[in-house]
């Protein structure tokens, strides 16, 4: 932002000093020429100021759009919970993400402990032990697998296509996304 800012303090000196130096030619014209020559540099002054104005004009209307679009960008709500839900989208199982830095998904067993433990679904043999991970980050949570054989997808609100997550690759997660464990086991991110 300050690069740019600099950008248009040069454009805007520039401007300045056209306008200084059609000021005094136009009073040298005014002062030494005849009628007809004091009417095209008072026109020729009007016409760099008018450049002038019109440039700072539309440098302000850029940078008010700018800064409202700021404020506008869409700020996405923020997950709170993942809700384990059966083919009928009833939540079976809930799981509060408030107040957590990292989970993980997968089974609770000899080896490891899943903090969303997915070990009594039904497809609980194609998940693995350390299936996937969240991971709370300043953009948000971010979902990735974490090399499991049979994978993690993200189906996001209002897609009807499933996108395959790339093993070590973070993607963010939103309300209303829904997650699948090894294509079977679907968890509804709210």
């Amino acid at each position: 932002m300050s690069a740019n800012r600099g950008k248009v303090s040069v454009v805007s000196a520039l401007f300045i000093a056209i306008v200084i130096v059609s000021c005094l030619c136009a009073r040298l014209v005014y002062i030494y020429a005849d009628a007809a020559w004091r009417s095209y540099a008072l026109c020729g002054l009007a016409g760099v100021v008018t450049l002038y104005v019109v440039y700072e004009i539309r440098g302000f209307v850029r940078f008010s759009r700018s800064a409202a679009g700021e404020n506008r960008k869409t700020v996405h709500e923020e997950a709170s919970a993942l809700l384990l839900i059966n083919e009928e989208a009833d939540a079976i199982k809930s799981w509060d993400l408030r107040n957590r830095t990292g989970l993980l998904i997968g089974r609770s067993t000899g080896g490891a402990d899943a903090d969303i433990d997915l070990s009594d679904t039904a497809y609980f043999s194609l998940i693995g032990d350390e299936h996937a991970v969240l991971n709370h980050t300043s953009r948000g949570w971010l979902l990735a697998d974490v090399g499991s054989r049979n994978g993690t997808a993200l189906l996001r609100a209002g897609s009807d296509k499933r996108m395959i997550l790339t093993p070590g690759e973070p993607i963010p997660i939103r309300p209303g996304d829904t997650i699948f464990i090894a294509g079977e086991t679907a968890l509804a991110v709210r």
